[in-house]
């Protein structure tokens, strides 16, 4: 009687560790010809047609476009602080009036730049009323007036720079990173 009951014990694990095998490698087959059909659907062109609509206007996209704020009067300190992955340029500039806002360091593009020199321009909206017309503020004290912007420079667009210049209306700092 033992020894019936071994036998069947035997055999059904065989069959079971059989029928787990079977799983598998069925499902790996399923896999590889999903694997292949996507493939070939890709390369046919299928999952990326050759006629690509897009929403380019038809004359094509304007140029560079321009920042209308005007420039900060002064830039008063400019700091460049590591960080993984780069640095970061922090610029304070001194508007003529307190209200000022959207403040933004602006890379300036412009050809005849010495190598190895990054340039930046430190604008600022001026203040508005409610209709966005322009409105005269106070002059206030500095403290009141000081605006901060920063920017992100990465490590591989920083082994190329010597110089950062960030320049306001009348005043501009340079610093160099370390």
């Amino acid at each position: 009687m033992r020894l019936v009951q071994c036998r069947k014990r035997f055999a059904t694990g065989a069959l079971w560790a059989t029928d787990t095998r079977m799983r598998v490698s069925s499902r790996i087959s399923a896999l590889a010809a999903l694997s292949v059909v996507l493939v070939g659907a890709g390369c046919s062109g299928w999952l990326n047609p050759q006629d690509k609509t897009t929403l380019e206007p038809d004359g094509g996209y304007a140029g560079i476009l321009q920042d209308f704020r005007p420039l900060v009067d002064q830039v008063t300190a400019l700091s460049i602080e590591p960080t993984p992955g780069g640095v970061i340029v922090r610029a304070t500039g001194l508007p003529p009036t307190q209200g000022f806002w959207a403040v933004g360091l602006v890379r300036d593009r412009a050809e005849g730049q010495p190598d190895g020199t990054r340039r930046y321009t430190l604008r600022a909206r001026p203040p508005v009323d409610e209709e966005g017309q322009p409105v005269a503020a106070l002059v206030g004290p500095l403290a009141a007036r000081e605006v901060t912007s920063a920017v992100f420079i990465t490590q591989a667009d920083l082994s190329t720079i010597r110089t950062i210049t960030v320049d306001g209306a009348r005043a501009g700092r340079s610093a160099r990173p370390r």
